[in-house]
């Protein structure tokens, strides 16, 4: 009775685990577009007349970028506000008026072209800004890719443990996205007076995929 116990025992197959990776992708593109976000302010006694004066001057920038060559499916409005302000001196109210701003989102394709798309802003009167941001125009071609080697690496990672403790990998229990990450956008100098000569050098950018992969092992 015991032999045959001992023969059970040792004939039967091990129980599936389970190894837990995480796995990263990493690549290296230059940037070959520019997302530029405008923000223009106008100020005025009247709330109406506020907006009606920043809707003017967002109409006169994208006619003059439209002249650049910038599509206009490529300029989009990202919002519009207006706020009451008052101006004070010596704790007494010496003016009072609204603030309105439009804000737009602006995709530049020739990068060449960003000095005189910047000139066309600082051109404008108020206080306006923007700031920029490198980009790719195929970013979606960029995460896959990542993605792809951020599979293969948790694959490689988990292939190493298994194998140092004699074990092999089955199938794939689960995966999780732990997302893509992207430089953070640029401040720029909306402020400077030499913007039309401006050079932007793109260098390099990082796309780097995360995933949490979860495998049985035997």
């Amino acid at each position: 009775m015991q032999r045959f116990a001992l023969f059970l025992l040792l004939g039967a197959p091990l129980l599936a685990g389970h190894l837990t990776v995480q796995g990263q992708g990493k690549i290296q593109k230059v940037p070959d577009t520019i997302q530029l976000q405008v923000n223009l302010q106008s100020e005025h006694t009247n709330a109406s007349s506020a907006l009606a004066a920043v809707d003017a001057k967002a109409a006169q920038l994208v006619e003059a970028l439209t002249g650049l060559g910038i599509a206009e499916e490529d300029m989009a409005t990202t919002g519009i506000n207006l706020y009451p302000n008052k101006e004070w001196n010596n704790g007494m109210i010496v003016r009072s008026f609204f603030v309105a701003s439009h804000q737009l989102s602006i995709t530049v394709r020739q990068m060449s072209s960003i000095g005189a798309v910047l000139d066309q802003i600082t051109k404008l009167p108020g206080e306006n800004s923007f700031s920029i941001q490198l980009a790719l125009a195929d970013r979606e071609a960029a995460e896959q890719e990542a993605l792809r080697l951020a599979m293969g690496d948790a694959r490689s990672k988990a292939q190493i443990l298994a194998g140092a403790e004699s074990l092999g990998l089955q199938a794939v229990e689960s995966i999780q996205y732990g997302g893509t990450a992207y430089p953070a956008p640029q401040p720029y100098d909306s402020f400077r007076a030499d913007v039309a000569s401006t050079t932007i050098v793109p260098g390099e950018m990082t796309i780097q995929a995360m995933v949490t992969v979860t495998y049985q092992i035997q």
